[in-house]
């Protein structure tokens, strides 16, 4: 199993042409750093994803069970779906095309954050906490 991942300023580009899947299974810090793909993201329980430090994740599909936690990044993907796990929001931004689902998870978002999707749905005991951020959805959001 992988332990931790740091990735200092470096650019990933996924070139798959069929939708592959991508599992995190540790740690993965990216810093002042990109990673593109179409493909699904993953993370497993007890993993965490954390971009900071200016980087971008943009993906198709993320599926976090594990930690996510944006400070000073973007992470903008079709769909965003939290099971379990705990997002956090440090002054980065997500953006998701479609709908974020937040389902037994926690979300906060702090000063200088925003989160912006079509639809929010909110299941299973969820928590979402906004202190002086911005969430903008163009459709509904659904508790």
């Amino acid at each position: 199993m992988l332990e931790e991942v740091d990735i200092h300023d470096s650019t990933m580009i996924g070139m798959d042409d069929a939708k592959a899947s991508h599992s995190i299974q540790g740690h993965l810090f990216l810093r002042n750093s990109r990673w593109v793909t179409h493909s699904r993201v993953r993370s497993l329980v007890g993993s965490h994803i954390h971009p900071c430090e200016y980087s971008e994740i943009i993906a198709g599909k993320i599926t976090a069970s594990g930690d996510m936690s944006v400070n000073e990044s973007l992470v903008q993907c079709e769909e965003l779906s939290l099971i379990g796990s705990n997002g956090i929001l440090q002054s980065g931004d997500v953006i998701a095309e479609n709908a974020v689902h937040i389902h037994r998870s926690k979300l906060s978002a702090h000063a200088d954050s925003s989160m912006i999707a079509k639809s929010m749905h909110l299941s299973g005991q969820s928590h979402t906490r906004l202190k002086n951020s911005n969430l903008h959805l163009s459709g509904q959001l659904t508790t």
